[in-house]
């Protein structure tokens, strides 16, 4: 079985870490201002009992979206480093994922098959092999339910897409000559995602890829 050149399938000094590290950070400085933005809803002509209330349903908010963002980080990064069984685990059993037009149902069917069957054995027509920062990410967003356990967020990147060399021209044919076995370029895109909580973890019940 041919393999993605090392370079699409594992730029991890040059990307994946700069978006893991520099998402972190701005998970961090994200929770922060809404901290202080909590800070100036909170209103202090309430009971001393409703204030306390108010402020843990705040407190509560923060702490999921700060859950989630981290999730989507840590679903990247697994991605990226082609830990693809453990990805499915980031999923709720009946699941959907969206890949350019195609659905995949059921996390022990249509997930598995699609990150561990396509993406396991480059059989996938265009795999996600790398992300990285970009100022579209101010623009990312998370929403969640008043009893918190439902989310929705989406989350926007530069992915890096690869394409096995499938084809028998005379480039292609060259370029598996060479050890190159996928071609890859760097588009915009954004996922679509909806959370739900089981046993107070959060997990992916329905994850669109879309490009921006």
């Amino acid at each position: 079985m041919s393999k993605l050149n090392a370079n699409a399938m594992n730029p991890i000094n040059t990307s994946r870490r700069s978006f893991f590290l520099k998402g972190g950070v701005a998970v961090g400085s994200g929770l922060a201002a809404a901290t202080a933005g909590a800070a100036t809803l909170f209103d202090s002509s309430l009971p001393l009992q409703e204030q306390l209330a108010q402020l843990h349903l705040q407190l509560g908010a923060l702490e999921a979206k700060a859950a989630i963002r981290q999730l989507h980080l840590v679903f990247s990064a697994l991605v990226e480093n082609q830990a693809y069984a453990t990805v499915v685990e980031l999923f709720v059993d009946d699941a959907s994922v969206t890949m350019y037009g195609e659905t995949f149902t059921g996390k022990q069917q249509g997930v598995r098959q699609l990150f561990v069957e396509q993406y396991g054995t480059q059989k996938a027509p265009a795999l996600h092999t790398a992300f990285q920062q970009d100022q579209s990410q101010q623009l990312d967003q998370v929403s969640v339910s008043a009893d918190r356990q439902s989310a929705s967020a989406t989350f926007h990147s530069r992915v890096q897409v690869s394409k096995p060399l499938t084809e028998q021209s005379v480039l292609a044919q060259m370029a598996r000559q060479q050890g190159m076995s996928a071609s890859s370029a760097w588009e915009n895109g954004k996922f679509v995602v909806d959370y739900t909580q089981v046993d107070g973890q959060w997990l992916i019940r329905n994850l669109q890829y879309q490009q921006a």
